[in-house]
């Protein structure tokens, strides 16, 4: 895996196996914070439920991917970090955008 060429050689080589999708083929790569995957967001329903609570929706998962998530000088920081702060503080975020 670590041969493929990029972040797409990468998720490409390990959608090959049963029960890896979109999700996992970044969420794999992301969890020990690989340099090709620091601009990635593993979308999945605490994610979509900030993405829900902001009123937006994608045709796509990659142009959701692709929309402010994984865009760092939209929020000044990497898809990395965006996925990050979701994961351990969705209740927080979800408030503060209620609020």
């Amino acid at each position: 895996m670590l041969a493929c060429v990029g972040r797409d050689g990468k998720i490409a080589f390990l959608k090959q196996f049963k029960g890896v999708g979109d999700k996992y083929g970044r969420d794999i790569l992301m969890d020990v914070y690989h340099p090709d995957f620091r601009d990635s967001i593993a979308l999945d329903t605490r994610v979509r439920s900030v993405t829900a609570a902001l009123g937006l929706s994608f045709p796509t998962y990659a142009e959701e991917e692709g929309s402010t998530w994984g865009s760092p000088g939209a929020l000044g920081v990497d898809g990395w970090t965006v996925d990050r702060v979701i994961y351990n503080f969705r209740p927080e975020v979800l408030a503060g955008l209620a609020g």
